[in-house]
């Protein structure tokens, strides 16, 4: 279970708080979220995969404009 991403810490030991306050405990996940974009030619199966740190629209921009350049796309030849 992924206890960072729920926000619950289990507890193995008596905590006090003050009455009407939930316990709770500072977390530092260790981990960075890291996303991938596949591009796959449906013809041979080649596959490339691009890993990006964030999803926003100006980075998905640069993913493909990086893809059409490596493929050689241009006025003459579209993705």
């Amino acid at each position: 279970m992924d206890e960072h991403r729920l926000g619950l810490q289990p507890i193995t030991r008596p905590v006090w708080t003050p009455t009407g306050h939930p316990a709770t405990r500072p977390v530092q996940p260790r981990y960075d979220w890291l996303y991938l974009y596949a591009f796959v030619c449906p013809e041979s199966g080649a596959s490339q995969f691009w890993l990006v740190p964030e999803v926003t629209k100006r980075a998905y921009q640069l993913v493909v404009a990086a893809f059409a350049a490596s493929l050689g796309a241009g006025p003459d030849h579209h993705i």
